[in-house]
């Protein structure tokens, strides 16, 4: 019969006893079957085309519950109608028995909390040899203020002292207090306050203290406070405090500080790293990691000081120093000093190394060899490139890929013969040069064939249509190919005056002064004018 026992009287209409009852089913959200025990739900329809619709549910107390609207003008409807005036009345007016009809939710079990979470009665003092040979029975299962064992002691919980002379304190649950192993401590709960082991230490879900151990201590969750070993300090959680150990410390996010011989991880950093290995934040670094080999980090706002290598995977707001090299695989805004390389994606500051490699650089690069995309500042260095300079590039190759190079030739008042290779970077230039002085000089001891002087142009032009005018300073030594005295300078001072014939065929003339003068041995120094004349190709 199932949950529902349904009596149907119709006048003018054939119903589907049926269908009216699954549509009350439907309705009352019940299946088809009754919950064991339980009696089913009685209810009368009476229907009368062109009447009225009754619906009566006969409530096991005696008290009959009935409801009557207009009956609809279809059959097809009755069923629908029905189920909806019996879903009124058993959830207006008996919904208790609505309630009975449904299956009970099994009740769930109830469990008890581990050990290590259990509130336990305080006892005194208990005395243990190795558990069990102890003074308190099932000290399992409590909590003692005081706690002394020779070997192994293993207790529920303790507040107050525990105290293992040779061997192995060991709580199930929560510490409160000072607890001394021998050769360490272990213990499965929460701890607040001290924590001290001969070899090792492990905790529980969370430490607010210090712990201390000669080899080393772990801990099973956060840490507010401090780790102290010989050898290794973990936390499996957070650490908000200190960490001090001889080899390596391993923590969470770190808001503190590590201090490790060999090596420092944690899963971010907002305080300092400090070691004479490598550092390693997974994450990012809001402070500094000082490490004695090399730095890692996701992402840098503060510094990275290593003695080889600084690895930011990410930006790099602050500071990188490395002795050998810094590389940075997001934007630096701050300073790369390194004795090798620096790298970085966007720079708005400063790079200082023998190889500097960035893109965009707001700032400036000094070293041997820099390269950048374009560069709003200062390049300084032996071979600097980059692909447009709004600044100064200062270099004996200061290529740009947007501004020009030119091979120059001129004769010259003092040195007849020579040659150069002129780099634009805007209005500056510079220009390696290479003169030969058939005559030779009274400066070297035995000139033979001539001289040689190589030298460097800096100068500064001024474009007027194909016109244009440059100031430039010149120096060289000169050499008889054998023998070369650095001490032998010559100054050129000169303003040139040059017309572009073509696109990429130029001349020009001028003059100035040439200042010749010794910087040790004899005193020989002279002032005479100087002309040259010449031209420049591409």
């Amino acid at each position: 019969m199932g949950p529902v026992a349904l009596q149907v009287e119709a006048t003018g209409w054939a119903l589907d006893e049926r269908t009216v009852r699954d549509a009350i089913l439907r309705e009352l959200e019940l299946d088809s079957t009754a919950a064991p025990g339980q009696a089913p739900m009685a209810i009368a329809l009476r229907a009368v085309s062109g009447g009225e619709l009754t619906v009566t549910i006969h409530a096991s107390a005696g008290q009959d519950l009935s409801r009557s609207v207009a009956a609809p003008a279809r059959a097809d409807e009755v069923p629908e109608v029905t189920a909806l005036l019996v879903g009124n009345l058993a959830r207006d007016e008996a919904g208790d028995l609505l309630a009975r009809l449904r299956a009970p939710e099994p009740a769930a079990p109830v469990t008890e909390p581990p050990l290590a979470e259990r509130e336990l009665p305080l006892d005194s003092v208990n005395l243990s040899l190795v558990y069990p040979l102890t003074l308190r029975e099932r000290t399992d299962e409590r909590r003692f203020a005081l706690e002394v064992g020779l070997f192994y002691s293993r207790i529920g919980a303790l507040s107050g002292l525990g105290l293992e002379l040779g061997g192995v304190a060991h709580v199930l649950g929560r510490v409160d207090g000072l607890m001394l192993g021998g050769i360490g401590y272990w213990h499965g709960g929460a701890a607040e306050g001290v924590r001290v082991g001969g070899v090792l230490g492990v905790g529980g879900t969370g430490l607010d203290g210090l712990s201390l151990a000669g080899a080393l201590t772990v801990e099973r969750g956060d840490v507010s406070g401090g780790q102290i070993s010989g050898v290794t300090n973990v936390t499996t959680g957070d650490l908000d405090g200190f960490q001090l150990t001889g080899a390596l410390n391993v923590a969470g996010a770190v808001e503190g500080l590590q201090i490790g011989g060999a090596a420092n991880l944690s899963r971010a950093l907002d305080g300092a790293q400090f070691t004479g290995g490598v550092n390693v934040a997974r994450g990012d670094v809001g402070g500094w990691q000082l490490g004695g080999i090399s730095n890692i980090a996701h992402a840098v706002d503060g510094a990275q000081l290593g003695g080889g290598v600084n690895l930011a995977q990410g930006a790099v707001e602050g500071a990188q120093i490395g002795g050998i090299s810094n590389l940075a695989q997001g934007d630096l805004d701050g300073v790369q000093i390194s004795g090798g390389l620096n790298l970085a994606e966007r720079i708005s500051g400063m790079q200082i190394s023998v190889l500097n490699i960035g893109g965009d650089v707001s700032g400036g690069q000094v070293g041997i060899v820099n390269v950048a995309r374009d560069v709003d500042g200062v390049q300084l260095g032996v071979v600097n490139v980059a692909r447009e300079v709004d600044g100064v590039s200062l270099g004996l190759v200061p290529y740009s890929q947007r501004g020009r190079t030119q091979a120059v030739a001129w004769y010259g008042s003092s040195t007849p013969f020579n040659v150069g290779v002129r780099f634009h970077t805007g209005a500056l230039y510079v220009m390696p040069t290479l003169g030969y002085d058939p005559r030779g000089s009274a400066v070297i001891v035995e000139p033979i064939d001539g001289d040689y002087a190589p030298g460097l142009s800096l100068g500064y032009r001024l474009n007027i249509d194909r016109a244009f005018a440059d100031l430039d300073v010149n120096f060289t030594n000169r050499s008889d190919g054998r023998d070369y005295d650095e001490h032998d300078i010559e100054l050129r001072y000169r303003l040139l005056g040059g017309y572009q014939l073509t696109r990429m065929f130029g001349v020009f003339a001028g003059g100035g002064v040439r200042h010749h003068f010794r910087t040790q041995g004899a005193s020989d120094s002279s002032v005479d004018p100087e002309f040259s004349v010449g031209i420049q190709v591409l």
